[in-house]
């Protein structure tokens, strides 16, 4: 593994590392160059483009956009070259010393790692959506439906257990609700939490499907994720929102959130 330490190359100018060439990271790039011409600007990306429109990519996969290349905004050379940014492509930044001001690089075509010192660090890199912790999540794509068709729901039999569920669009509901409410935790849940046999039950009958096999746990052999859903009831109460932000779930129960999902497919289907 070859160390190449750049911060004893450095000059007097300040060093700004941005972490990430796409749109975010190219935009701080060519601005911070706009306010501070004497700045010494680096920019680490992963991928091997820059600046590239993510939101053509559906026009290249339908063939009206002949290839990704033609989506490329600026390549990294325009940008060496009009603006005089270092951007480095296939680096990707694996750890950050703030302590030290030194950032640990993978060269990613040569196999080496390096490091680089700066003075001014900008991440760029995008974020993974967070799900929030709710009740059992199901939409489109993600319902009972889904496991029926695939041969992989259960019916456990396990009396008594009761679980909260919440249709995907009544999360976005009760999100857009909760902008201009007070601060607090609102729990987003249907009107009726029940057994999971119920729902596995009332979505094989819309399918016309039989009912799976009732069984144990041990019979069923979930995995560990799976048998902890049935390790406790997990009934959750949701009169704060309603009260609070004046939410009401569009799908109150398992009934209309599966009649919906059901619908919205068969339209999909005939469109």
């Amino acid at each position: 593994m070859c160390r190449e330490n750049l911060g004893s190359l450095r000059s007097v100018a300040d060093r700004l590392v941005v972490i990430g060439g796409d749109a975010a990271g190219m935009t701080a790039a060519t601005n911070a160059r706009r306010g501070r011409p004497d700045l010494e600007i680096v920019v680490l990306e992963k991928g091997p483009h820059t600046s590239y429109s993510a939101c053509g990519i559906p026009y290249v996969v339908s063939g009206a956009v002949g290839s990704l290349d033609d989506l490329i905004v600026r390549t990294p050379q325009e940008f060496r070259d009009g603006f005089r940014i270092d951007v480095r492509t296939r680096h990707e930044a694996r750890s950050i010393d703030l302590d030290a001001r030194r950032i640990e690089v993978r060269a990613l075509d040569h196999e080496r790692t390096l490091h680089i010192g700066f003075d001014l660090l900008h991440i760029a890199t995008g974020a993974r959506p967070l799900r929030p912790d709710l009740p059992g999540i199901y939409g489109p794509g993600r319902s009972a439906f889904d496991r029926l068709r695939a041969g992989t729901a259960h019916r456990i039999a396990l009396p008594g257990q009761v679980f909260s569920r919440v249709h995907v669009e009544d999360i976005a509901l009760g999100v857009l609700a909760a902008f201009d409410a007070p601060p607090g935790a609102y729990n987003l849940a249907d009107d009726e939490p029940c057994h999971q046999n119920a729902v596995i039950e009332h979505a094989a009958h819309l399918l016309r499907l039989p009912h799976p096999p009732l069984q144990t746990l041990e019979e069923a052999a979930l995995s560990p994720m799976a048998r902890a859903f049935y390790a406790e009831n997990r009934r959750v109460a949701n009169g704060k929102a309603k009260r609070v932000l004046g939410w009401r779930p569009r799908h109150p129960t398992y009934r209309e959130g599966l009649r919906a999902i059901l619908a919205a497919e068969q339209s999909e289907q005939a469109s």
